[in-house]
Order: structure tokens, then sequence, then C-alpha cells
């Protein structure tokens, strides 16, 4: 128990040091008044007087402690009410940083105690989430909350993860500019439901571009009918876990917890082919793009029954079943063939032969499902998109910024942890191809154009570190690129320009971070 309270206290501590880190890199906090509130300090009773131009505090995580308040006419956890309290005490130009729960945006609760909020004047400016296993004590990712007495029409929304660079955050915010998720970026706050369900929704559309050559439909428009309860077994239809864990499940694995039956129109829909969609990466990705909660994920029916999903015809949905019951059958003998290697070694030459076709064609599919899950994931700090190699989008001209912004990216890998870049390939996920139309539409020439590329602004020494080919993904040409790390520092151009990753982002560094990134990096 000591031990557990010890951690409480080293989370709250590394909690308010974060409040100081993303405050102090926002505002200027010259010659401002401060508060700062800690759970304990919250929570004393202790009077708070005056007005503070910024207060951070930390309030505790109350998220199972949902109840009435006569006070206030609203239902939330205490640190909410407590949260009202401090906001009266902000000055007219006052900001307020507080560490909530998830469901203070997520849930109905929040959302009518946000409602609450802006009818008394304050305003949520931003949502930053903390870094994932940032908290000792605890699995939940805490919002940190910027409130002000200033209504906004945009939000930002920045995920913190592991490395965040809070200077590119800070004068994203400053400058009012939409980076990415990691970088921060302003969206209506309608359209932003929260960062677990945004960054599945987001997934679900990059999985769901292979499928927009088929007809979009409406799931009320496949069902005969559904139902939440008195389930019954039936052939045409499908049982879905509403709560925690979404999957489609049988009719004997149906427990005491949330399900949905859906009864098909089997003129429609294969309720097979549904059931394996629903329960592959991107059938999960298109569920959870559906779910709210804070703790506990969940299923609200309505919102699943008028959502669309890409559907194949009915002949293609029989087909995939039918191959998908093959490749079971398939590794259901593989499986066994295994078994019978490992007492008679002596197996036959055509089963081998035969075997080894298989490998050597599932090789090439893992492979492309590989990449293309890369993709799916979106940029990182080891996977970059550029759209160009040298074609300005506008213009449609050959432009040495775009072939620039490719070798910075590269210098940034080597220079960092490795990484991979697909050139071909928009910032949205949406594979376009490479620009080979400058060169005669010529794979080798392309290739032979980045190889001088890579020769005269990074060196020809780094060239065992840089493997690169063009692979066809989705019909579409794309010159992928691996980077492994470098362990000497690389510079790009005349310039000598150093750059190294961050997040998803390549930044450069120059004088005293230069210095002290090298002798840290670098040293042997």
């Amino acid at each position: 128990m000591y031990h557990f309270e010890k951690l409480m206290l080293k989370d709250q501590e590394n909690q308010m040091s974060l409040l100081h880190k993303i405050a102090s890199s926002i505002f200027d906090t010259t010659n401002k008044t401060i508060l700062e509130l800690q759970p304990r300090e919250a929570y004393l009773g202790n009077v708070i007087e005056g007005s503070y131009d910024l207060i951070l505090c930390n309030l505790g995580l109350k998220s199972s402690s949902i109840r009435d308040s006569s006070k206030l006419n609203i239902k939330g956890p205490d640190n909410w009410k407590k949260l009202f309290e401090i906001l009266s005490h902000l000055s007219s130009q006052g900001s307020t940083f507080v560490v909530l729960e998830p469901i203070f945006w997520v849930s109905k609760y929040g959302k009518d105690f946000q409602n609450f909020l802006n009818e008394n004047g304050y305003f949520v400016q931003a949502l930053f989430q903390m870094p994932t296993k940032f908290l000792k004590t605890i699995s939940l990712r805490p919002y940190i909350v910027l409130i002000s007495k200033e209504e906004v029409n945009k939000l930002f929304v920045v995920e913190l993860e592991e490395g965040f660079n809070i200077k590119t955050i800070a004068k994203n915010f400053k400058e009012k500019k939409s980076g990415n998720l990691y970088e921060g970026m302003f969206i209506n706050p309608k359209d932003f439901p929260g960062f677990d369900r945004f960054k599945s929704e987001k997934e679900f559309n990059l999985l769901a571009k292979q499928y927009k050559k088929y007809k979009k439909i409406c799931i009320k428009d496949i069902i005969v009918e559904y139902k939440t309860k008195d389930f019954e077994k039936d052939e045409s239809s499908i049982y879905i876990r509403l709560a925690g864990n979404f999957k489609v499940v049988e009719f004997e694995e149906i427990t005491k917890n949330r399900y949905l039956q859906l009864k098909l129109n089997t003129k429609k829909v294969n309720p097979l082919y549904l059931k394996t969609f629903l329960n592959s990466e991107l059938g999960i990705k298109f569920l959870d793009s559906l779910s709210n909660g804070a703790l506990i994920q969940y299923l609200q029916v309505d919102e699943l029954l008028n959502s669309e999903l890409y559907l194949l015809p009915l002949e293609l949905q029989t087909k995939t079943v039918e191959i998908m019951k093959n490749i079971d059958i398939l590794n259901d003998k593989l499986v066994d063939f295994r078994k019978r290697t490992l007492f008679d070694p002596r197996t036959s030459s055509d089963v081998m032969l035969e075997i080894d076709k298989i490998r050597k064609s599932l090789e090439t599919l893992t492979e492309e499902e590989r990449l293309l899950s890369l993709i799916r994931s979106g940029e990182t700090s080891k996977v970059e998109f550029k759209q160009t190699l040298s074609k300005n989008i506008k213009t449609k001209q050959k432009d040495e910024k775009m072939e620039k912004m490719v070798l910075k990216t590269i210098c940034g890998f080597l220079n960092t942890e490795g990484g991979t870049l697909f050139v071909g390939v928009e910032d949205s996920g949406e594979i376009c191809g490479i620009d080979k139309e400058l060169y005669a539409d010529n794979n080798d020439k392309f290739l032979l154009h980045f190889k001088n590329l890579l020769k005269e602004q990074i060196g020809a020494e780094f060239f065992p570190l840089i493997d690169y080919e063009i692979k066809k993904l989705l019909d579409n040409d794309v010159l992928i690129v691996n980077c492994k790390r470098s362990d000497k520092p690389v510079f790009l151009g005349k310039e000598e320009a150093f750059f190294m990753r961050s997040n998803p982002a390549t930044d450069e560094l120059k004088g005293k971070e230069l210095i002290e990134y090298i002798e840290n990096h670098f040293k042997k």
C-alpha cells in the first residue's frame, strides 16, 4: 500500500510538471499571477481568494463517481464541481489547465457540463491527451484541458506521446497553424469525438479507401430486424458484442453482457461474410470508430444501425466466404502435415514442392499487406509520406524544394532511429503513385535520378544504410525508402543542415541543441 501511495504522489508530481511544461511553452508567464492546486490542496476546504492569470490544477480522477449536484444542477464527478468553483477565480484574460477524465469530452454528462460552462462564460480552447503509460497507478490516459473566458470557433487537439516536441506544438497553437494530431491541429469541436474514436475513424477511412469502388450502404438497409435481448439462434443473424471488446460471436458465446442480434436480409448480404468482415482489421476499426466511453468502450445501437460501410456485391461476398473456408482448410492441413513430419520426415517431394509454391505466393501477399499496414497506421517517428519526389503539385513542374523535403526526411531517419519513407502517398494515406512522368514514365530513370540526389546531397558513403525500390501498391507505383540508423552524423547539402525525427515530424537542429544531440546520440 505504501508503495502504491508513493506511486500516486509521483503521478501527481509528473502531471503538475507536464502542466507547467505546456503552460510555460504556450503562454508568457512573466508577471502572471499563478495558482497551483493538487488534489489534496483542492479538497481540504481551503478558501481561494482573488483572481489569477493562470491556474494549474490536478483535481484527481473521479470517473466512477457520477452523481447529481443540486447546487450546479448537473451530473458529474466531484472534481467537476470543484473545477467550476476554481474557474470563478480566473482573471478576465486568464486561463486554466486542468487534468480531467476522458468522459469530460466523450460522455453525455461531459457534454452537459461543457454546455453549463459555456453558459457561465467559460470555454474549452484545447485538449492534450497524456502520453501512453505516463501514469503508473492507472491505465487511463487523462486529458489536459485548457479553459478560458475567450470563446473560440476551433478546438486545438494534441496527442502527447513519448518524445513530443513542445516547441512545435506551442508554435502551432500560437500561430493558429494546424498540423497533425501529434503536432497539434485545429478542428471544429463538433467534429472531434475524443482521441480514441478520432484515431479509429481516421484508421478506418484509410483502410476503407481500397473498397471505394464498391457500394456504400447503411446497416439498417440490410437487416430485417434487430434485438438487444431474448435472442434466438438464427442462421441469417449475426451477434455483436456491444461493450468492451467488440466482436461478432457465435450464438453459444453470448453471455450476460450487452449484445445485439441483427437478422440480415440474405438477398443483400451473406451473414458469414459480414461476420468475417466485422471481425477483420477493417471491421474492428469500423466498430471502434463508432464507440464511445472512457474506461469502457461501448456501441450505441442507433448509431450502429445508421452507420454506413462499403459492401461487396453478393456474388463477391459468397466468393470471399468460400476463399476464407479454403484458407481455413489449408491451414488445418498444414498443421496436420507439420505434426506428421515430426514423426515421419520422409515426406513426399511433390508435397514439398506444392508447399514451396504456396509459401512463395503467401510471402508476396504478406509483404504488400505489411507495407499497406504501415501506411494505414499513419505517419510516426519512423514512417513518413511524401506525395511527390520532384513535381510541384500546384505548378505541375519540377521543383527542387520538393526534392529537398524528401531528402530532409531521409537525413532525419538516418540521424535518429531509422524509418521508412513512402513517396507517392499523400498525408492522408491515399496512395497516388510517384511522379514518373517527369522521367518519361520510366522507373529506371526515376531511380537513377533518386540515386544521384542521394549521392549529391547526402553522400555515397551512406548508401549501405539506404535501401530503396519501387513497388506496386493498390495498382500504383510507390517509391519505398528504408533507412537504418547511422553511427555518425549525416548532414544535408552544401549548407550541411542537420535534421532529426521527432514524432511524425522532421526538425532541424542548430547551435547548442545540435552539439548536445550529436554528443548524446552518436557517442560510442
